[in-house]
């Protein structure tokens, strides 16, 4: 399964994904109660199972871009899971935390026809990452957990993207964020993640920072055998080291970096650069990566 976005997609596979967005509600609802059908204690392992099933064989089928299928079931993985703990516990969201939810699915979606014609355009940060921050910690209280991640970014960043794209690089990051976090507490007991969404200005771009308190990459960094000097590691050496180590069986193909791999393709496509802050540059501290955008006029 490639994990490069095709830029030059047919016109039957662009017409695959506007029928996907048009049936995605009553596909999701279908997913969720399939879904949370298994015991409470199952649901995160089963949606992750589930979900990757679906999104691989639909791009098996041929009819979408190869591995478009699979990142999409990826990034509504975490926001049916939030749905499928309200229906399962008779949860009582606020109004304005269920349309958090239900927008964060719809820029999920919409973004699929973004990512095979991409149209830029000019991006306030400020807002933008506001809404996927918010969206991220609704998810966070739903299913019970203590991650708290904060936005620092100001007024006055503009940058050359699409809101759509860009709330799905934030988002990936954030949950990719959460997911060390569960593995912190899985192994060594109670840990309160926190993460800080940050940016800066020079005279031709702007920089975005991710920031989290957890273990950092260099673990993973060593499952796939990726060594550098540099201070700072593009996300697209950390994908094709990852395809190099899962033809070598070093890691299982799963969910394991597909977040990082998503976001690398995202920022490609819009122009952007991402990049992970070299961990023997940062020693003892959690994840710092960055994606750096150009400035809108």
């Amino acid at each position: 399964m490639s994990e490069i976005l095709k830029r030059n997609p047919t016109d039957k596979q662009i017409n695959a994904v506007t029928t996907l967005r048009k049936q995605i509600r009553t596909y999701v609802a279908v997913m969720d109660k399939t879904i949370f059908g298994a015991e409470p204690t199952n649901e995160g392992a089963l949606s992750h199972n589930f979900f990757m099933f679906m999104g691989q064989s639909m791009d098996r089928s041929g009819r979408f871009p190869p591995g478009h299928s699979t990142r999409l079931m990826h990034d509504l993985n975490h926001f049916t899971i939030a749905r499928g703990f309200i229906e399962t516990f008779n949860l009582t969201p606020s109004r304005t935390d269920l349309a958090l939810i239900a927008r964060a699915q719809q820029r999920i979606v919409r973004s699929t026809l973004q990512e095979l014609r991409y149209t830029p355009r000019a991006v306030g940060l400020k807002m933008s990452v506001a809404e996927t921050v918010s969206a991220f910690n609704v998810v966070g209280e739903i299913t019970g957990s203590t991650d708290i991640a904060t936005t620092t970014v100001g007024a006055g960043f503009k940058v050359v993207s699409h809101e759509d794209i860009l709330f799905r690089m934030v988002e990936n990051l954030l949950h990719n964020s959460r997911n060390e976090f569960v593995s912190i507490r899985r192994e060594d007991g109670e840990f309160a993640g926190e993460i800080t969404v940050d940016a800066r200005k020079t005279n031709d771009a702007t920089t975005l920072e991710v920031i989290d308190n957890g273990r950092g990459i260099e673990n993973y960094l060593r499952k796939i055998d990726l060594k550098t000097d540099e201070p700072e590691i593009p996300l697209r050496a950390i994908t094709e080291k990852r395809l190099e180590a899962i033809a070598n069986g070093r890691i299982g193909e799963g969910m394991n970096g597909n977040g990082l791999v998503i976001v690398g393709s995202l920022a490609a496509l819009s122009g952007a650069e991402a990049f992970i802050r070299n961990p023997r540059f940062n020693p003892g501290r959690g994840a710092i990566i960055k994606i750096r955008f150009p400035n809108a006029a």
